[in-house]
């Protein structure tokens, strides 16, 4: 039992090292069951309890909402992360977060009177063995709808082990490129959020990454240059892809055309820690084909030569049961 408890506490731990520095706030209790108020979800028992793990705040920069992600921490060994153990973990979450909506038992616990607020919900999946090598989004994708239940309007989000990974390398690299003297420090980036067609942000810079931000193939942040330096402003993008085709990078380009993040003055780190060999000589052919034959040609193919592409290092966490058990923390 004792060891089940450590391995448990490993994903309470990557995900403290995770989403503190990503923006998310905790609010306790942590670890709390609570009175479930859905007469569907009631046993012949009477009157049943959710559980809650840890739940996270951030306030949404596209509206004034703050959101509360009710969060279940699961820490699986590679033979445990199936098919049905997801099924079941989405549906007791999905269970457990529609009701927190409704429930006055919840609601006194996490949300301060008078905050506008949006409950969500997110099934974290550590791999605390490192040894899990399947393709953890085609599992996802192989469930059948009819195997999951999910109330209308409410949104369930789930991290699994290659997820996880890229937000703690994420916050890794903050973290470095601090120490190297990009930044002062990885408190001062700021998450961009541009303006969309049918929603425009109320706040376009800001600390917190937002959970959708996470899921989209990059993140991106800004920050400025410590002085004296050639450049006062800088950026980061921090991509999922392995740069293997011109059309990648392209995409990346228009990007920072279309919501005017690129010019003279901003410092572009471009970094894909998944990158295949080469794709830096692929990333300087993106270049030479976006510029070519278009209006300003010279002037675009100058600013997107100063970007700098790097493969950034990655690490893996690695926790021992014994170590998690004997600390306090």
């Amino acid at each position: 039992m004792g060891e089940n408890v450590n391995t448990q506490r490993m994903a309470e731990k990557i995900s403290k090292e995770i989403f503190t520095p990503l923006g998310w706030r905790t609010i306790p209790p942590h670890n709390v069951d609570w009175q479930c108020v859905t007469p569907e979800h009631q046993t012949t028992k009477g009157r049943g309890t959710h559980p809650s793990d840890v739940v996270y705040r951030y306030e949404d920069p596209y509206s004034n909402q703050t959101i509360f992600i009710n969060t279940d921490l699961k820490s699986y060994g590679k033979n445990t992360i199936t098919k049905y153990k997801i099924i079941e973990a989405i549906n007791d979450l999905s269970k457990s977060t529609d009701c927190a909506r409704r429930s006055a038992d919840w609601q006194s616990k996490y949300i301060p009177e008078g905050v506008p607020a949006t409950t969500i919900g997110l099934l974290f999946i550590y791999n605390h063995d490192n040894e899990y090598e399947s393709e953890f989004e085609a599992v996802l994708q192989g469930i059948e709808q009819r195997s999951i239940d999910i109330a209308p309007e409410l949104k369930i989000f789930v991290f699994g082990p290659s997820d996880i990974n890229h937000a703690l390398n994420l916050v890794h690299d903050m973290k470095n490129l601090a120490f190297d003297g990009l930044f002062t420090h990885p408190n001062e980036c700021l998450f961009f959020y541009p303006h969309l067609i049918r929603r425009r942000a109320r706040i376009q810079h800001t600390s917190a990454l937002t959970i959708q931000a996470f899921t989209a193939p990059w993140q991106v942040y800004t920050f400025k240059r410590p002085q004296p330096a050639d450049k006062t402003k800088g950026l980061v993008i921090y991509g999922r892809g392995r740069g293997e085709s011109v059309d990648e990078f392209k995409y990346i380009f228009d990007y920072l055309f279309r919501y005017q993040l690129i010019d003279e003055d901003t410092e572009i780190h471009l970094r894909l820690p998944n990158a295949v060999l080469g794709a830096n000589s692929i990333c300087k052919a993106a270049v030479e084909t976006y510029a070519y034959g278009i209006p300003m040609g010279t002037h675009i193919h100058s600013l997107l030569s100063q970007i700098k592409f790097e493969k950034p290092n990655t690490i893996v966490a690695q926790f021992s049961a014994l170590q998690i058990g004997m600390s306090d923390d």
